[in-house]
């Protein structure tokens, strides 16, 4: 990740990936890595970032389009899932994203068929309580270690969902 194990260094390494996310206060010195501190959360991770945005699919689909309980299609939560991943990949790159689902319910006897629109500061804001925790992880661990931020080297930034600009 761009920290040279042979430059005497202490280093923060904020890991957020799919499930889990860690911090790590680490010294390198001499090719040696001595963690520091160490802390994290088992329940916080980029799949929680997608069921935001499947909260937020399946909200509109009751509001907007009238179908009573999505959440109970194990079908039809399965494809939103996978677009509220691919809507969270994409938001790491633009402003603005559609996603589109044909055949999510029939009212009437008539289908309906989801088209939403979903923003990155919407998105950024439904993060907010989840990256207030990381901030807090991250001084537990500086505290731990014994080191303020004004001390640290370097900050790696590790996993996918730290692609997300808001996190970065």
């Amino acid at each position: 990740y761009g920290a040279s194990a042979h430059q005497r260094s202490r280093l923060l390494v904020y890991d957020l990936g799919g499930g889990t996310f860690d911090v790590s206060v680490v010294a390198v010195e001499a090719g040696v890595v001595e963690v520091l501190a160490s802390t994290g959360d088992n329940h916080l991770g980029g799949d929680d970032f997608d069921r935001l945005i499947l909260e937020r699919l399946n909200a509109h689909i009751r509001a907007e389009l009238g179908i009573e309980m999505p959440e109970e299609d194990l079908t039809l939560q399965s494809r939103l899932r996978r677009a509220a991943e691919q809507a969270k990949i994409a938001l790491s790159t633009d402003i603005y994203v559609r996603v589109d689902e044909n055949h999510v319910g029939v009212v009437d006897e008539h289908p309906r068929h989801l088209s939403q629109e979903l923003s990155r500061p919407d998105f950024e804001a439904d993060l907010e309580t989840r990256l207030t925790r990381t901030m807090e992880l991250m001084s537990t661990a500086l505290q731990d270690a014994g080191i303020q931020p004004r001390q640290l080297d370097q900050v790696l930034l590790v996993g996918g969902s730290t692609r997300i600009p808001r996190i970065a």
